[in-house]
């Protein structure tokens, strides 16, 4: 009776962690969302968030067969207030033609972009 007893106990507080862990692990992750919205309202925008996102972006381009050559603008809201314009390095003529720039960023609704090479390579992030 008095191993029962034991064995009970000690059950009761294996199953008593294991829900206390349970429920704490779900509210844990329940918080977290990997979105655009989020990155743009809950998280501090840094460049190397940005330059990842950009990363990202730049591959799903290539994937769907984009002709990135002539230095278009890829993104124009990236991440909140970063735009991601493909340009060649060293710049050439194309990279300064307003039709392949970001409008968002011409315009000042952005302050921030990320500059990849058509290879995916960084220029930079400003």
């Amino acid at each position: 009776m008095k191993t029962l007893l034991i064995i009970l106990f000690v059950a009761g507080i294996i199953y008593g962690g294991y829900r206390l862990l349970q429920s704490n692990t779900t509210k844990d992750t329940a918080n977290f969302v990997y979105d655009t919205q989020a990155l743009n309202t809950k998280l501090a925008v840094t460049p190397d968030l940005a330059v990842m996102r950009a990363k990202e972006v730049y591959q799903l381009a290539v994937n769907s067969g984009e002709d990135l050559s002539n230095g278009p603008c890829l993104d124009n809201s990236l991440i909140n207030d970063w735009v991601l314009d493909i340009a060649h390095n060293p710049r050439t003529a194309v990279d300064d033609n307003p039709k392949n720039q970001c409008p968002a960023y011409l315009n000042g609704t952005a302050h921030h972009f990320v500059e990849l090479d058509p290879q995916g390579n960084l220029i930079r992030a400003e």
